[in-house]
């Protein structure tokens, strides 16, 4: 794993004021430590029978996880690891065992494992909940409000149906990003782009 858990370990290193030595990890609880753990869960889909395994770290994740931020961090990762070993399913299950204390991490990147999973009537009707102000989410600091749609929520669908080959519900997002931010919006990052122009591409040359 070059380059990705000496990152990770640099950062628990920054955090607990620690010497980086070469010498064991510290006796820190599994909850400080949620950023290793969460970049763990993302490793899973690499592995040999990976849902079962996700089944087996979420059901004991979530009694080391209350709802508060490390919550928040943990689910979204497991989300996005069940919609990349294609289990979808699993993703909403989480995001219900949430109950109400939902952050916006969590809502967009559901939406992003709907969009990649192919579910276009599901991620679109999550997508426009999201844009109407349906779901209240928490804040950082505890705040509850309605969910504000913003660039990030819109880009994670783009790359879904991207990902998934779905051009027309890609470009339909892309236009509801337009309308809605402006030219924040249009602010996009380069991959969305790229990806919107292969996947143009690549349906001109299917016709």
């Amino acid at each position: 794993l070059p380059g990705f858990f000496p990152y990770t370990l640099t950062r628990i290193a920054a955090q607990h004021e620690l010497i980086p030595t070469p010498t064991a990890l510290p006796k820190c609880t599994l909850r400080k430590r949620w950023f290793l753990a969460k970049s763990i869960v993302r490793l899973v889909p690499t592995l040999p029978e990976p849902v079962a395994t996700l089944h087996a770290l979420y059901g004991s994740c979530r009694s080391e996880f209350p709802g508060n931020d490390e919550a928040c961090q943990m689910s979204s990762a497991f989300m996005a690891s069940f919609g990349d070993c294609g289990a979808p399913d699993d993703a909403v299950r989480v995001l219900k065992d949430s109950g109400k204390a939902r952050y916006m991490k969590q809502l967009e990147t559901l939406a992003g494992v709907l969009a990649t999973a192919g579910r276009v009537a599901k991620a679109m009707a999550l997508l426009r909940t999201i844009e109407a102000g349906g779901i209240q989410v928490t804040l950082q600091d505890g705040r509850v409000r309605c969910a504000r749609a913003r660039a990030s929520t819109y880009i994670r669908v783009i790359k879904g149906f991207v990902k998934a080959g779905l051009l027309q519900p890609a470009f339909m997002v892309e236009a509801m990003m337009n309308t809605k931010l402006g030219s924040v919006g249009r602010k996009r990052d380069i991959e969305v782009t790229e990806g919107l122009r292969a996947l143009e591409r690549q349906h001109d040359l299917t016709e």
